[in-house]
């Protein structure tokens, strides 16, 4: 319940939420996800999914079940690392960081978003090295949460790194600044 309502609030701030709203809405968002936080590492959980996993229920691997725990599992043990105050101020630093973002991309400011831009990925270093294991690197920790077991380093046969094409290199790919896409798709909804 608490994802949806906040599925539900980052969807009305990219679509109707005035500008002046932006903090008040991270702060609701860093509420929800505190709460969110909360519930989902209640160490009663972790007891729950203990007698779960050594149950017969979990008896072919290969099941649906045991699929659905493994994922459970995994999610908990993750969010159990983070702290809740990172989460909380995460979930802030992203929301505001959105609306200035759009700002910035229509006025072609990039200095405009930088501040908002060095919080954010101060605040994932961190979350990467709450995740990450001992010794492991912290930006493997932050990869795992969309490519599970993927690690940074080589990637070719040769075990050489392959390097990377000239779009991923791009100044302006992983900002949005820059040339603007003229397709529908490329453009940025206009803030009220």
């Amino acid at each position: 319940m608490l994802a949806s309502c906040s599925a539900l609030l980052s969807w009305d701030e990219q679509t109707y939420l005035p500008r002046v709203g932006a903090a008040y809405r991270g702060d609701q968002m860093a509420l929800l996800a505190g709460l969110h936080h909360e519930r989902a590492t209640d160490p009663t959980l972790a007891d729950l999914l203990a007698a779960v996993e050594g149950s017969d229920l979990l008896g072919d691997p290969g099941s649906p079940e045991a699929a659905n725990v493994r994922q459970w599992r995994r999610s908990f043990d993750r969010l159990s690392r983070m702290p809740w105050a990172l989460v909380e101020e995460l979930a802030r630093a992203t929301t505001l960081a959105q609306g200035i973002w759009v700002e910035a991309r229509r006025a072609d400011d990039f200095e405009a978003f930088r501040p908002s831009l060095e919080t954010v990925v101060a605040l994932k270093r961190q979350e990467g090295e709450a995740l990450a294991d001992p010794g492991g690197d912290p930006y493997d920790a932050l990869l795992d949460e969309y490519e599970p077991g993927a690690k940074t380093g080589p990637t070719s046969t040769s075990g050489a790194s392959t390097p990377r094409s000239p779009e991923a290199t791009s100044p302006h790919s992983s900002t949005g600044f820059g040339p603007r896409s003229t397709t529908k798709a490329g453009a940025t909804p206009p803030r009220p």
